[in-house]
């Protein structure tokens, strides 16, 4: 008999455990939550409002997040939350004004996610014509209900801004970039006297859009190479309605030659909202490169 007294108390604690072990980790798996994918203020800069278009076209979906399919269909629901614009305000510098009501189209404010599916899309629509390019606006839409389910409490609005400078917009473009053997030589008023291997037409690469940062700060794609990440930084004096500096990007300083950077020409008209730019750079084997580039707002 001692030997069954031994073992029948290691066999209910091998049972318990087991027991136990199931019990803790099915209040994890069986949790499910509804979310905008990619929104909250973590990801605020994916919401910036950049117009190549009189209208932007834009969706967000709102997605369920389990490890069970959907066994019945799930009412969702959005709408526009000022609230998080001014509690923004209240934590934050930059100060952003409600976007107008009439600067934006939201197709619809609630949706039905079917049974067995995982996510719905809501379409947006922001006209620029209603929107001051001079002025900070923010549309917070927030997800307000879903049913039963547990809302996220990190992924549950999306932040939509524009960021106003006097220089945002879409500007056609006409220009070239010339491509030297050796030294630009540049002459003011005469351009490049240098050895000219080849020139590039940039008025395929119009239009261009201009990315305000703040009030004072605005990157633009530079030459025919912004899909490589390279950008103008314009730094913008609001007295005097003139551009102060042009400096290239991080991404551009870092993959031409060592301080070659040199600007010409940095003129705004701020009547006509016309801009005209003239660097020059060295490529890392040495070469001269002279860039024109002629902006026209939209």
């Amino acid at each position: 008999m001692k030997k069954l007294f031994f073992v029948l108390p290691v066999f209910l604690l091998v049972v318990a455990s087991c027991k136990k072990s199931s019990s803790s980790t099915s209040p994890a798996t069986s949790t499910t939550y509804v979310q905008i994918p990619f929104s909250g203020l973590n990801y605020f800069n994916n919401a910036t409002l950049n117009f190549v278009e009189d209208t932007l076209k834009l969706q967000f979906s709102v997605n369920v997040v389990s490890v069970f399919a959907l066994s019945d269909s799930l009412v969702v629901k959005v709408a526009v939350n000022d609230t998080k614009r001014t509690n923004y305000n209240d934590s934050n510098t930059l100060q952003y004004e409600a976007l107008p009501s009439d600067a934006y189209i939201l197709s619809a404010t609630s949706a039905t996610i079917p049974a067995g599916a995982s996510s719905i899309e809501f379409y947006i629509q922001f006209i620029e014509a209603k929107i001051d390019p001079s002025k900070n606006y923010m549309l917070p839409i927030t997800l307000t209900e879903a049913g039963t389910k547990t809302i996220s409490p990190d992924l549950n609005t999306i932040y939509y801004h524009f960021i106003g400078n006097e220089l945002s917009g879409t500007y056609d473009l006409t220009g070239t970039r010339k491509n030297y053997n050796g030294e630009v030589n540049y002459v003011e008023g005469t351009g490049g006297t240098g050895i000219l291997d080849s020139t590039n037409d940039l008025s395929a690469y119009s239009p261009k859009a201009l990315l305000p940062i703040n009030k004072t700060l605005a990157y633009l794609d530079y030459s025919n190479s912004g899909a490589l990440g390279w950008k103008y930084k314009i730094t913008f004096d609001t007295l005097t309605h003139t551009i102060s500096t042009i400096e290239p990007n991080d991404i551009l300083a870092a993959s031409i030659a060592p301080g070659s950077f040199v600007v010409h020409a940095k003129d705004y008209n701020s009547a006509e909202h016309t801009m005209h730019f003239i660097t020059e750079y060295k490529n890392t084997l040495g070469f001269g490169r002279l860039v024109e580039e002629s902006f026209t707002k939209k």
